[in-house]
C-alpha cells in the first residue's frame, strides 16, 4: 500500500493517491544477486519475474477532486536480470486502466521502464543508488506523450526503515508543465506477519 501526496510550490496545488497491490514472483531463483524485498536490511534471493496487479485512486486536494480525479487499475510485468558486479537491470512492461474525470472517461495507458541498481553494505547500512527512464504511451493522444527520468538512493538502517531521495525530471508534449522538475523524499515503513517470513 502507498499513499503518495505532492505539491507544487509554486502554485500551491495539491493532490493525493491511494494505493494498493499485491505481487507475485516466481521464475528461476539468482544465486549471483542477493536484493531487498521486504526488508531493505534483509538479504533474501530473488525470482527473476514478477507480476503486480493494483487499483489507484487519486484526487487533487483542497477542491474536493474537482480539478483532478482518477480511478486506475493497473497491471505490471517485471523481468530481474543480475549483472556483474551485483548490479542489477530491471525491465517493467505496465499498463494502466484509467477513468478520468468527473464524470469519467476511460483511457489507458502502456508503460515501459528501463532501471539499474546497485546495493552497498556496510555493517547493518544497506545504500542503494538507482536510475531508471520510462516512456509513456497514452491513448488519449495516440502517441509516447511522456518520458520521465530519475535517479536516486536508498538508504536502511532498520528491519523496519528505509529512506529514499530522488531528483525527478518528466518531459510532457501534452501537459500544461511540459518539463517537470522534483525533488522526492521517500519513508519506507515495513511490516510482515510470521505467516509472511
Amino acid at each position: 500500500m502507498f499513499v503518495p501526496l505532492s505539491k507544487n510550490i509554486e502554485t500551491k496545488y495539491r493532490e493525493g493517491s491511494l494505493i494498493l497491490q499485491a505481487d507475485y514472483a516466481w521464475g528461476k531463483e539468482s544465486r549471483l544477486y542477493k536484493a531487498r524485498l521486504l526488508d531493505e536490511n534483509r538479504e533474501r534471493e530473488i525470482y527473476n519475474w514478477l507480476v503486480r496487479g493494483g487499483y489507484l485512486a487519486g484526487r487533487s486536494l483542497d477542491d474536493h477532486g474537482e480539478t483532478y480525479r482518477e480511478n486506475t487499475m493497473f497491471l505490471e510485468l517485471h523481468n530481474r536480470t543480475p549483472l556483474i558486479g551485483n548490479v542489477l537491470l530491471s525491465h517493467r512492461l505496465r499498463t494502466d486502466l484509467r477513468w478520468l474525470g468527473d464524470p469519467p472517461e476511460f483511457s489507458f495507458r502502456g508503460r515501459y521502464r528501463l532501471m539499474i541498481e546497485k546495493e552497498f553494505k556496510a555493517g547493518d547500512t544497506s545504500i542503494v543508488p538507482y536510475a531508471n527512464i520510462e516512456p509513456y504511451y497514452d491513448s488519449r493522444y495516440g502517441i509516447v506523450n511522456r518520458v520521465r527520468l530519475i535517479g536516486g538512493v536508498t538508504g536502511s538502517w532498520s528491519p523496519r526503515y528505509a529512506l529514499e531521495g530522488n531528483i525527478t525530471y518528466q518531459h510532457d508534449s501534452r501537459s500544461s508543465v511540459t518539463n517537470l522538475y522534483a525533488l522526492n523524499v521517500i519513508l519506507h515503513l515495513y511490516f510482515e506477519t510470521g505467516g509472511a517470513r
